[in-house]
């Protein structure tokens, strides 16, 4: 049975099954991260931006109607749509919990469940072992306790892309309404998920049309008519699904991409030799935190696709659609100096859905000691792959507790500074870290306080004199937060931390602060002046 042949839907006893399996991954991994993941601590990047994104929107849900949050995203679109109203409507259940936004993951588990359901239907033998498969790889105990889009957008667009491919190919007669229609909705979903990856995501979605298309074109003059429809319908689809976004954020989106792709490369880049690059997305940093031990089954996958006879012609012409699409992905991310866990999430749930479907296609037409072996195989990588992901320390260690507890002082000092006066306070904190603009603003609107303005700035030392910047932004402010090096809640990998002491000598020969707190943070303290 193949892909497109079974459809994206599920029976009772599936969506029960896949229900239950996301159910049991979310309690696991939500229950790690509060003894020692991100719940462990404050909340802060990527997720807290969100938080605080949320929150506003949320607040003036409160004080409005749902119309008025409607009326202020289109004003001020969001940075990720999907997972901007995933945060509100975790509020709206769960009240203004940090936790509650990582409920609402529950989603991408489910979704991706489902899938996998989609695809092992009518296998007699190691069918519920494939689920398995799947319900182990890390990316999905990821997308639990990281409250980015990445992964659901990863997720988007490899199955949209894999339905495409199948589609495309399809000798049926006609534009195979359902198949075209569900992929062009997901690949528009995949759009909005995360809009500042649009290249990336679309470039994936038309490299694999073109190569399906280029395909069908050399068998048959008809069915190349057809595919060509069923792909602009696809593109199409997403196209007009994702425009409204678009049309109103297209510049931010362009800007924002611009400034981490190019202006701000020297800050986001590793320096790393060329096989550490190679390696980076599947045995490196990137592929544990993402596929751990699930490489080698997907590696194994693209070795018995490419080598075995097993399938039938048109399903090796889409598995090798499949390898080309996955290697273009790998390429374009690994090229890039930039790296982060989460850039190359599209390509590797791509890989981890081929996977899926070569070894299901296997199961479905080999004899029985080749199923035994491979279960066995993937059986012992599904078991050895149970494990929490995200650890980030201990929740009662010292050093959780001086980060918690110094960014809680902070957030209270700056929430008595507010009320003192009626006019509103400018606040300008010269590093980056645990303690952020973000947190702060975060922070503050939890205690009902939106009058004070964070300033902090993103440091770009190829451009600028930080004398004359953060003396300029210390002159506009009212309290300025400072740190010395050592200090906990400061992160040393960003410029504006790798000149602590220069920052905090311009604050304290300021003529206009005065000394109001030093707060101990680790191996070093944070430094709270206002204006005299």
């Amino acid at each position: 049975m193949e892909f497109n042949k079974v459809g994206f839907y599920w029976s009772k006893r599936e969506f029960i099954y896949s229900l239950c399996g996301a159910f049991a991954l979310l309690f696991w991994n939500l229950k790690n991260s509060f003894e020692f993941g991100r719940l462990a601590f404050i909340p802060t990047y990527d997720d807290v931006s969100y938080f605080l994104d949320a929150l506003t929107r949320y607040i003036k849900f409160i004080n409005g109607d749902i119309f008025l949050v409607f009326l202020d995203a289109v004003a001020n679109p969001p940075h990720a749509p999907i997972i901007a109203l995933q945060a509100i409507f975790s509020y709206m259940v769960f009240g203004v919990n940090d936790w509650a936004p990582y409920v609402t993951n529950i989603w991408i588990l489910l979704f991706a469940l489902l899938g996998a359901a989609t695809v092992i239907r009518g296998i007699a033998m190691g069918r519920w072992i494939l689920f398995l498969y799947i319900l182990t790889a890390p990316a999905l105990g990821a997308a639990v306790v990281e409250f980015r889009p990445d992964i659901a957008a990863g997720m988007l667009t490899a199955i949209s892309v894999t339905m495409a491919i199948y589609g495309v190919t399809d000798k049926a007669r006609g534009i195979l309404i359902r198949q075209v229609t569900w992929s062009g909705l997901i690949f528009g979903c995949a759009l909005w998920a995360k809009p500042s990856a649009f290249i990336y995501t679309l470039g994936l979605m038309t490299f694999g049309l073109i190569l399906s298309f280029i395909f069908v074109s050399v068998n048959s003059r008809y069915f190349s008519v057809q595919s060509f429809k069923r792909a602009a319908v696809i593109l199409a689809i997403g196209a007009v699904l994702s425009a409204p976004y678009y049309l109103l954020a297209g510049h931010r989106v362009i800007e924002y991409t611009w400034d981490a792709i190019v202006r701000d490369k020297s800050i986001w880049a590793i320096d790393m030799d060329w096989g550490t690059h190679v390696r980076f997305y599947l045995f490196g940093q990137g592929g544990r935190f993402m596929m751990g031990l699930h490489v080698w089954a997907a590696m194994l996958s693209i070795g018995i696709a490419i080598m075995c006879r097993w399938a039938n012609p048109l399903q090796r012409i889409r598995f090798f659609i499949l390898i080309f699409v996955i290697l273009v992905g790998y390429i374009v991310v690994t090229v890039n100096s930039v790296k982060t866990h989460f850039l190359g999430v599209s390509f590797q749930l791509l890989l981890l859905i081929f996977s899926l479907l070569v070894f299901s296609d296997l199961m479905r037409q080999s004899k029985i000691w080749t199923i035994r072996l491979l279960m066995t195989f993937l059986v012992s990588i599904s078991l050895l792959s149970i494990q929490p992901a995200g650890f980030w320390g201990f929740k009662n260690s010292a050093q959780t507790q001086s980060i918690n507890n110094v960014v809680a002082t902070v957030i209270d000092r700056l929430a008595i500074l507010s009320n003192k006066n009626s006019h509103p306070k400018t606040v300008f904190i010269t590093f980056t870290g645990f303690l952020n603009r973000d947190v702060l603003l975060y922070g503050l609107l939890k205690q009902g306080i939106s009058s004070m303005k964070i300033d902090s700035w993103f440091f770009r030392p190829q451009e600028e004199d930080p004398n004359q910047v953060f003396g300029r932004a210390i002159d506009r402010a009212d309290i300025v937060i400072a740190a010395s090096e050592g200090a906990s809640v400061s992160s040393s990998g960003m410029p504006s931390n790798k000149i602590l002491p220069l920052t905090l000598s311009l604050v304290k020969h300021n003529n206009n602060f005065k000394l109001l707190e030093i707060i101990p943070a680790g191996q070093g303290n944070i430094y709270l002046y206002v204006r005299k």
